[in-house]
């Protein structure tokens, strides 16, 4: 007679059994027999693919051993396997369950990395397999990253380094900033550093002029001049005028106008005083003071000398227009420049005060030829 030993190998898949896969191994021994332990049929035993997307976790007992007491159980632990550590592949199982890997994130903001992100194995101090073991960045784990057209000057909010440890799911992120712009910035239009707008006013960068502080005691309104250029422009004089430390020139046969501002040639969009003008009419005032030092000796024969009395009067015309137009040329400068403001080389006025100065030269010219005559006539006498 016999009697019957036995062991059973169960499967598990993430921690459940299946009963469907669950096996009996018997052994048929003489009853009166004292052996109370079965050979084990490891080929019968699958820890390999029992389970497709699954992969050995491990085994209970944890080595498999070539005999067993009979009754035994032998627990085989299948886990979850989708996942792997190819970094060019990582949705690729690797018969490593997943419960021990992590995912390892690479992020760029404006730019891009390789690899974008890969799966690495948790293990313990032991090198096995643990849900609380850790993981180090090696060489060949470090990104390559790179920014888009336009940014630059990437930055992680973590820096990835070899060493660095790895116990759970980690994102590192680097972010490329813009490039600053290379147009060139045009600097707002400002007065000149040596020029200070007169009290009461202050410099408008949009009209590149002086203006009253307050507009709404003194509104500044500008006469319309009908387009003549000859003119400069003035301001309207308004029924609240605010005083101000002017030059003022009386109106002749009218009552007196306070000038509210002297208006004064404009180059670009400024303000000054043309320097040929000073010169043209410092000039023409000179070759007419030079003209009325030039003595002349009158006749004192009426009839007898009527022809000398007659160069006499012509010299004396010549004094009298270098001196009119000398007088005209010093108020035009007076009336149009102010040597207060910014110094240019010419402005709308010289053209007009080079036609002074002219007027003066040609004066001189004609007076003292007159004067080199009458020499000349007194040394012929003589």
């Amino acid at each position: 007679m016999t009697k019957t030993l036995s062991y059973t190998v169960e499967y598990y898949k993430d921690g459940t059994i299946d009963s469907e896969a669950t096996q009996t191994v018997t052994e048929k021994v003489w009853i009166n027999s004292t052996q109370t332990t079965l050979t084990v049929k490891h080929d019968q035993i699958n820890l390999v693919d029992k389970y497709e997307g699954f992969a050995l976790d491990y085994t209970d007992p944890a080595t498999i051993p070539a005999t067993i007491e009979n009754g035994s159980v032998i627990k085989v632990f299948y886990a979850t396997d989708v996942i792997g550590k190819d970094k060019d592949d990582p949705e690729k199982p690797d018969n490593i369950p997943d419960k021990y890997q992590v995912k390892v994130d690479y992020n760029a903001v404006n730019g891009t990395v390789t690899p974008d992100y890969f799966y690495v194995t948790l293990t313990d101090k032991d090198g096995n397999w643990s849900e609380t073991g850790s993981y180090f960045l090696t060489e060949d784990d470090m990104p390559t990253a790179k920014a888009n057209s336009g940014y630059e000057n990437g930055k992680w909010d973590v820096t990835p380094k070899e060493g660095y440890e790895i116990t759970k799911d980690t994102v590192f992120t680097i972010t490329y900033t813009a490039i600053p712009t290379t147009d060139p910035v045009t600097p707002p239009t400002t007065p000149d550093p040596v020029f200070t707008c007169p009290e009461g006013t202050v410099w408008n960068e949009a009209t590149g002029m002086c203006e009253v502080e307050n507009p709404a005691v003194v509104p500044p309104v500008v006469i319309d001049d009908g387009g003549d250029d000859d003119l400069p422009p003035v301001d309207e004089e308004t029924e609240e005028v605010e005083e101000i430390d002017e030059e003022e020139t009386p109106e002749v046969g009218g009552d007196e106008e306070e000038i509210v501002e002297e208006e004064t040639p404009e180059v670009g969009g400024k303000r000054a005083w043309a320097l040929i003008n000073l010169i043209a009419t410092v000039l023409g005032a000179v070759l007419a003071i030079v003209l009325l030092a030039s003595k002349h000796q009158k006749t004192e024969e009426d009839e007898e000398n009527a022809e000398e009395e007659t160069e006499y009067t012509r010299r004396r015309k010549w004094k009298v227009i270098s001196t009119i137009t000398a007088i005209v040329s010093v108020i035009v400068f007076v009336l149009t420049e102010n040597m207060r403001l910014p110094m240019v080389l010419v402005d709308k006025w010289t053209l007009l005060m080079v036609v002074f100065f002219i007027i003066n030269a040609a004066c001189l010219y004609m007076g003292r030829r007159f004067h080199e005559e009458d020499k000349d006539d007194e040394a012929t006498q003589a």
